[in-house]
Order: C-alpha cells, then structure tokens, then sequence
C-alpha cells in the first residue's frame, strides 16, 4: 500500500535548504520515494501559519518511509537541516 509523505518546512536560509533537498533526494528516492508535490507558495486553506514550502512524496510502505529516516546517510543530513529549518512530517497510507 502506498504512503505520503507531507511535509511542511519553515526554513530561514533557501540556499542552505535547496542544498539539503539536492542531498537528501537521492536517499529518498534509494528507498522508492517519488516526488508528487513540491509548493513554496503553498495555499493556507486552514491555519494561522504557512509553511515555507510544502512537499509531497510518495513511497512504497511504511517500511520505506522507516527506512529513509533511519538512513545512516540521511541522519548529518538531518542534523544540517535543523541547523536552519523545522519540519513537520507525516505519513498517511493511500
């Protein structure tokens, strides 16, 4: 069963932020993740803050999903972004 990943960033450096995204892609996609979605002007249909960027992905299981965060490459790719950026992920099987 597929699940999406939603993610929603608030970053304050779209340079620095831009240069995870180019790292952080390719793990993504080594576990089947597939880009839907990409919006940095996102539509606030419901809530008092908009994100700086909203992303959709689109992996194979929850296993995949598990997999990415747990990445031992991923995780000082993790650690850049929270120098500059917080996120909000959720995953939701379709």
């Amino acid at each position: 069963m597929s699940v999406f990943l939603v993610i929603e960033v608030e970053h304050s450096d779209a340079e620095r932020f831009r240069e995870y995204e180019r790292q952080a892609q390719p793990i993504a996609f080594r576990f089947g993740a597939e880009l839907v979605a990409r919006d940095e002007n996102p539509l606030l249909v419901e809530r008092d803050d908009k994100p700086t960027l909203s992303v959709i992905l689109r992996f194979p299981d929850k296993a995949a999903v598990e997999g990415y965060f747990a990445a031992a490459d991923y995780a000082p790719l993790r650690r850049f972004r929270q120098s500059f950026a917080t996120a909000r992920a959720i995953a939701i099987e379709a």
